[in-house]
Parts: structure tokens; C-alpha cells; sequence
């Protein structure tokens, strides 16, 4: 296979050829020269994407590592369960149903060694929430964290959103939204640090 050095070498040849140098010698000075110009161009290329590949391989390091450092005191459901004395699903919920598709970021070393867990992990799964980017879905109403996302001429869901929009979780279909339980809905909507009431 013809490397890059050798094919510019080819070049070379033939444009000092056709030129038509007066001696052999500067011929082959020069053409030393370039050949050796052209090695340190292709030993400098392949350096630069040595350290490009390098910095890539660290990147995903230093981010697999600050993921697996956010994340190593998150306790398992029970121990969650366990040590905040609330119900295992409850535990479940909060350790993954709130976090969804997103880097879970909470300080969960700061939250089991806080005197209230479950209170603390409330709030820092509400100042989680909060910090998302802001979504682009579009909801038929909203009110608070309340939302319409579905409405027939027979039926209505509702769903919970962050503040910045992100849907959490649907809250089940009826006939008409005055046939749900807002004081139920409020109290699932405490657990993660939201509140249904008020005009966005």
C-alpha cells in the first residue's frame, strides 16, 4: 500500500523532472528536504489524533467515574425502606420512578445520614426535578403541576409534572377530571416535593 509520504515523494519527483534541475545533487537535496518535511507533517497528524483519541478515552472515564462516585452510596430499595421507615414501593419510587431516563445526581450521602431520610430525599428529589432542562411537551391544560394529556368527549387523563414540564407518571383516566381525588392526588404529589395547586 502507498503511504501519503510516498505519493507526495511521487509528485516531487516528477515536478522537479520537469523542471529540469541543473545536478543530480540539488535534485536530491531537495528532495530530501521535502521528504522529510512530509514525515514530521504525517508523524504531527498522527500525534495530534493520538492525543485526540487519548482525551476522548479520559472524557468517558472521568464521566463513568463521577456517575459511579454520584451514585455509590445510593442504597437498594430495602435498605431504603429499612432505614427512612416508609414502605419498600415508596422506597422504590423515590430511589428510581422519579429519576426516569436522567443521571440521578442526588447526594445520597448527605440523605441516609440525615436524621429525617425520607423528608431530605423529598427535598432533594423536588431540587432534582426542578434542575431538568425544560421540555418542549405540550399538554391540553395545566394548572400547577397538574396537567391535561389526553381529553375525548368521554374521557380525561391526567398526568404530574416537574415544574419545568417533564411528565412524571399519568394519574389514571376518568370520565370527567371532577370524578379524581384532588386531595389524593396532592398528597402523591407531596412525595415528590410538588404541589398541584396554583396557575402556570
Amino acid at each position: 500500500m502507498i503511504t501519503l509520504s510516498e505519493k507526495l515523494k511521487g509528485l516531487l519527483d516528477k515536478d522537479f523532472k520537469s523542471k529540469n534541475l541543473s545536478t543530480n545533487e540539488e535534485y536530491k537535496n531537495n528532495s530530501i528536504k521535502f521528504s522529510n518535511t512530509i514525515s514530521q507533517i504525517t508523524d504531527s497528524i498522527s500525534t495530534q489524533a493520538k492525543t485526540s483519541e487519548d482525551n476522548k478515552s479520559t472524557d468517558l472515564l472521568n464521566l463513568k467515574l463521577k456517575k459511579e462516585q454520584t451514585n455509590v452510596h445510593k442504597p437498594m430499595p430495602r435498605e431504603l425502606s429499612k432505614k427512612a421507615g416508609i414502605s419498600y414501593e415508596e422506597a422504590h419510587r423515590i430511589l428510581y420512578s422519579v429519576v426516569g431516563g436522567n443521571t440521578d445526581n442526588r447526594d445520597w450521602s448527605k440523605i441516609m445520614s440525615s436524621k429525617n431520610i425520607h423528608q431530605t430525599a423529598i427535598d432533594a428529589t423536588s431540587q432534582f426535578l426542578n434542575n431538568l432542562p425544560p421540555t418542549n411537551d405540550l399538554y391540553l391544560e395545566r394548572m400547577g403541576n397538574l396537567v391535561v394529556t389526553k381529553k375525548t368527549d368521554t374521557k380525561v387523563t391526567l398526568g404530574l409534572v416537574t415544574d419545568q414540564g417533564h411528565l412524571l407518571t399519568s394519574l389514571g383516566t376518568k370520565p370527567n377530571i371532577e370524578d379524581f381525588n384532588l386531595a389524593e392526588i396532592q398528597n402523591f404529589a407531596n412525595k415528590f416535593g410538588l404541589n398541584i395547586g396554583g396557575r402556570n
